[in-house]
């Protein structure tokens, strides 16, 4: 039933709504050139505000519409209806009221609003899709039931002209809306204030507001100026803040896919789902990776090595063939049957790709038997082989982009000297990505900075997220990276002190064992038509986990991850054309070879599922496959792709750009369009590339910016110049990488490389920073640090410059420092010099270990030729009265530049307790701590009020100490590690460096003297370091004599707290030495009996270890 409701400001205009109450405004002064700046209250009110958006259509940015910001406004398009909005609340609430602010009054928008928990399951709340009249502002009045997701849907606009949304609120208590909106809902509408007026920023202590201006006698020249520059008029805000990673889990309810199946009985699945087990441990034992091959046919890896074995030849790749019910494996051939460490699978329609250390491959069978014939390599050299180490931590996961790129997950053991087939060489220290084309060309290192991450999710718009692995306790947790280009996420060098040289995760989460990920578009999975489906599996957790991800400016944020199915120690997962989901399992095994009975491969259905016809795309004509490109589903439109690449025909440049250029197809459509035509051979290839780049679409100008990156023709192109005037974040981030990839260095241009270091994004600004660094563009850097009205560019400058080692940044910072009298250029000069003084040390490719240094910021550092300049110059600025010392030492000891200030430091730091991390940080550099600095160091480290993370830095130093004293207070630190809140590697390292000291070793006589007596604390920890010392490499006969019979003198005393101590730390070390002492206890008639059960435990505990 439609309710008619009129307003004094709305008289004659009548808006029908299905649910509760429409308010309309109309009627308002559209010559206006700006509309009211209304304030739809504080996000505890607007469930709405800055929450994330995503739209069917990006001319405009969907987070325009929950910013808060009546100016800024999302276009809706004229054509190609419905267009759809969707707001993410982040929470579970029961909608009252939602607010749509339009931004053309004159404009009759037919609509509906739905309402959904889950973003997949809508539920109409709104409907006024037959409403003929216009308005500025509505409010439905509407009595939802809970829900997390809201959908505008726009089915038609009724008026000529076009209209957006300027705002969309939702209360869940209608007395939250703000008057001033109930006011603009009844025809009230606010005078617009005028602009404010910039304000000055205030002059430095001792200066006059003249010199501040650059007036009079201080007036700067063109050079560095002698000040800060005024204030800029305040910006309106336009983008919305990138959100702090995401941290929520959304669990489901799971039931297990069958009863009397043993091994389906462990596969737990979600209400309309169901599940089939393809092939168990006998035929596909140990899988690491799948990936669906042609219809009814799916790869597998097999690898029973697992992480950490190394026996050669037991390695295969299988090949499944369903039978007619696609629900099971009718035959397993060995596709590939013998290779070593096999990982990431991809298959383009012939070739099939294989990750297997130390190289990349393709095969192919030409015979049709189902076992390869043919193969060929594409990448040599990438990680070790299995003689030299295990697979774990090596190269992972393959996974082939629609731009043509084969995308490699790379773990942290790195690659020291990859190299294609074309000769391109790749160097990574640690774990990224890599990409390479399909024939072995293009090597290239695409991000940087991540530990583990086993298989990186290519969406068809080409966003990129991969779940990476746990460093165990060292603050390096689960986190989902978005790998955009040009992107260092921070292990292990920075994500601790360096923060804002690494970009942020998605998500966080505290533990788990990260494993395959999967990212498609199909209708029969991704009903919301959003991001798509995107999936990640964590063996840890024994889950797989369905991502909400929304796009918001230049990169993805995600509000939860939801568990989608449960199944033991899951590995990887795929989906095929047909819109099948696989699975594979480590069911029963561990990190190597245990038995035969581990492994299976599992296939998810939705209940709807049915059979779809796949074409045989290698006999399909240009036409047939150009219409395949327009399929709704990604992996068919991949295929048709691939197969017109390897047609004999010429790529049909004409139709595909008119696909491109087809407003009412999905963009992944013509995303798919666009980059057919980038990988053909069509000498009107590049003409069609530039002239997508000029599209109004923001979509297909991102894609065409991509697409141009890749050609070295690109250099130093005129097109580069629409930097200086594009808007759109997720272009210009196309167009930063584009320039860094072609090493385009037109200093106009790259000027506005560096303009972009002061984007809203943090995206934008740490691509800017990283392309200024790797183009080495010093003088464009200089140029807008020397400018006075660049002034907000002056951080990322200095940022860029301070990762540059080259003597005439070193000399240009410092000349600079000496001149200028701007407080802001001198806080970021000196960390850029100070960050100048270690570089990245030479690599020999040895590993870094499983807690490697996270010092930062950079790992082996070593000096360079500008380090005594560096060092000689921050000790003089250390006297200089402009500069803050406690800043300047908190920033040379980050950095670990040592020049011999440390005992002033100290004189310092007992009045200002701010300096105490840095000036630990300095003492931890030096292989012992000064005699000065051990009382210091004893007060911190035996302060239990003090950070946890602090005191056992100074308990380390104190372990570095031939010093009776502190080795005692270390070693009492040592006694209570356990009831710290530290870091797990801090512990680690405190506890290696009081092990490596030679005192300690050399003391151990008085380390037998502690073990008895009433200090406790120290009895324990002595008896910990003895037993490290009797089995240790270097002991001695006779040391090992003496703590045996120290052993037994404890045993003697009769003593009760002497006997219990060591019989707790035979235990507590699985001490086997220990058992004859124990057993002597045990035995003992002159014992009491609770010590005599306590030693024929530890007895026991013993046996039981053996």
């Amino acid at each position: 039933m439609t309710e008619m409701i009129r307003f004094p400001a709305c008289t004659g205009r009548k808006f029908p709504c299905a649910i509760g109450l429409l308010i309309a405004v109309s009627g308002l002064d559209n010559a206006r050139a700006e509309f009211p700046d209304l304030d739809f209250g504080r996000g505890v009110y607007n469930a709405a505000r800055e929450k994330p958006a995503t739209a069917t259509s990006n001319e405009d940015a969907a987070s325009r519409v929950t910013d808060n910001d009546s100016k800024t406004t999302w276009k809706i398009p004229g054509t190609g209806f419905p267009h759809r909005l969707k707001v993410n609340m982040r929470r579970e609430l029961s909608a009252k009221a939602v607010v749509i602010q339009w931004e053309n009054p004159d404009q009759a928008v037919q609509y509906e609003v739905f309402e959904s928990t889950n973003g997949t399951d809508w539920r109409s709340m709104i409907d006024a899709k037959s409403n003929e009249k216009g308005g500025h502002l509505v409010i439905h009045e509407v009595d939802s039931k809970r829900s997390q997701y809201i959908r505008v849907e726009v089915t038609a606009l009724t008026q000529d002209g076009d209209t957006g949304i300027r705002e969309l609120a939702v209360y869940e208590d209608r007395a939250r809306i703000p008057k001033a909106v109930k006011d603009a809902a009844a025809g009230k509408m606010p005078v617009l204030p005028p602009d404010p007026k910039p304000e000055p920023e205030p002059p430095e202590k001792g200066k006059s507001k003249t010199m501040e201006k650059g007036k009079g006698k201080g007036k700067a020249g063109k050079g560095q100026p002698k000040g800060d520059a005024p204030k800029s008029k305040p910006e309106k805000k336009e983008y919305e803040p990138r959100p702090a990673p995401s941290t929520i889990t959304k669990k489901s309810e799971l039931r297990p896919a069958s009863q009397a199946d043993p091994l389906l009985k462990t596969v737990e699945i979600p209400e309309g789902f169901e599940a089939f087990i393809l092939a168990g441990p006998e035929r596909v034992g140990y899988p690491t990776f799948v990936k669906a091959g042609r219809s009814g046919e799916l790869f597998v890896s097999c690898d029973p090595n697992g992480a950490l074995g190394r026996r050669k030849g037991i390695g295969s790749v299988k090949k499944l063939i369903l039978d007619q019910s696609g629900r099971k494996a009718a035959k397993v051939v060995d596709f590939i049957p013998e290779i070593d460490t096999p990982r990431g699978l991809e298959w383009d329609g012939e070739w099939l790709y294989v990750a297997h250390p130390p190289k990349i491959s393709a095969w192919r069978d030409i015979d049709g038997d189902g076992v390869a014939d043919e193969s060929r390599s594409l990448v040599m050299g990438m990680g070790s082989s299995i003689e030299q180490r295990p697979g774990d931590h090596g190269i992972n996961g393959l996974s082939l982009g629609i731009d043509g790129w084969l995308t490699v997950a790379v773990g942290d053991y790195g690659l020291k000297d990859a190299q294609g087939e074309d000769g391109a060489k790749a160097r990574l220290r640690g774990g990224g990505v890599i990409r390479v084309r399909p024939d072995g060309t293009g090597l290239h290192v695409f991000s940087r900075g991540i530990r583990n991450v086993y298989e990186v999710a290519v969406s068809p718009r080409l966003w990129m997220i991969g779940r990476d692995n746990t460093n165990d306790g060292g603050g390096w947790d689960v986190p989902i990276h978005q790998f955009s280009g040009y992107d260092h996420h921070g292990y292990p060098s920075l994500f601790r002190k360096f923060a804002e040289d690494a970009i942020l995760p998605i998500a966080l989460y505290e533990d788990g064992i990260a494993t395959g990920s999967a990212w498609v578009e199909d209708p029969l999975w991704d009903k919301d038509e959003a991001a798509g489906l995107v999936l990640t599996a964590d063996w840890g957790k024994n889950r797989v986990y369905r991502h909400e991800v929304d796009e918001q400016e230049a990169g993805l944020v995600q509000s939860e991850q939801i568990e989608w199915i449960g199944i033991p120690k899951p590995t990887d997962i795929d989906l095929d054309g047909m819109g099948r989901a696989y699975v594979a399992s480590w069911h029963n095994g561990d990190y190597d070879f245990t038995d035969q009975d581990v492994g299976f491969v599992a296939q998810i259905l939705p209940k709807n599922w049915k059979k779809r016809e796949i074409p045989n795309y290698s006999e399909s004509e240009t036409d047939d496959l150009l219409q395949h490109l327009r399929s709704p589903v990604s992996r068919i439109r991949l295929l048709a792709q691939r197969a017109l690449l390897r047609s004999e025909d010429p790529v049909p440049v004409g139709k595909l750009a008119e696909t491109v250029k087809d407003a009412e197809l999905a963009p992944s459509i013509r995303l798919a369009a666009l980059f057919t035509i980038a990988q053909g051979e069509s000498n009107s290839a590049e003409a069609a590339l530039l002239q997508f780049a000029k599209s109004k679409d923001e979509i297909v100008r991102a894609a065409a910016f991509r697409a141009l990156g890749d050609r070295s023709s690109m250099t130093d192109h005129l097109i580069f110049k629409d930097l200086a005037t594009e808007k759109r974040p997720t272009v210009i981030r196309e167009i930063l990488i584009a320039m860094a990839r072609t090493q385009t260095r037109e200093s106009d241009w790259v000027t506005h490389i560096v303009k972009q270091t002061a984007h809203r994004d943090p995206l934008i600004q740490h691509t800017a920073i990283n392309v200024l660094v790797d183009l080495k563009a010093v003088r464009s850097s200089f140029r807008a640090v020397d400018n006075k009205d660049r002034i907000r560019e002056w951080p990322g400058a200095l940022r860029a410059l301070g990762q540059i080692h080259e003597m005439t940044v070193v000399n240009g910072l410092i000349s600079r420092l000496k001149k200028s009298d701007s407080s802001l250029f001198r806080k970021h000069a000196l960390k850029a010099l100070a960050r100048l003084y270690n570089r990245e040390g030479d690599w020999a490719g040895e590993s870094w270990g499983m807690s490697p240094d996270t010092s930062g910021p950079f790992y082996g550092r070593e000096t360079w030729a500008g380090s005594s300049t560096i060092a000689s110059y921050l000790k003089s600025a250390l006297n200089d009265k402009r500069i803050d010392k406690t800043f300047l030492l908190g920033e040379m000891s980050r950095n670990h530049v040592q020049p011999d200030t440390l005992r002033s430091v100290l004189s310092e730091v007992a009045v200002k307790p701010a300096m105490e991390p840095s000036t630990i940080d300095m003492i931890l550099a030096r292989p012992e701590p000064p005699a000065d600095a051990l009382p210091f160091l004893t007060f911190i480290a035996s302060d239990t009020g003090r950070d946890g993370n602090l005191r056992v830095g100074a308990a380390t130093a104190l372990a570095r100490s031939k010093d009776p004293m502190a080795l005692e207070m270390a070693m009492e630190t040592w006694a209570v590690i356990d009831e710290i809140d530290a870091l797990q590697p801090k512990k680690e390292k405190f506890f290696e460096d009081l092990m490596a000291n030679p005192a300690v070793q050399n003391q151990y006589r008085d380390l037998i003297e502690n073990t008895v007596g009433p200090n406790d604390l120290l009895a324990r920890v002595s008896w910990q370091l003895l037993f490290e010392i009797y089995e240790g490499d270097h002991v001695s006969n006779l040391q090992q004599q003496e703590i045996e019979a120290g052993m037994k003198r404890a045993a003697l005393t009769g003593k009760k707290r002497d006997v219990q101590r060591l019989l707790e730390a035979i235990r507590k070390h699985k001490f086997d030495p220990g058992a004859d002492v124990a057993l002597q206890i045990a035995e003992s008639e002159t014992m009491v009996e609770e010590i005599r059960k306590q030693a024929t435990e530890t007895v026991r505990s013993l046996k039981s270890n053996q």
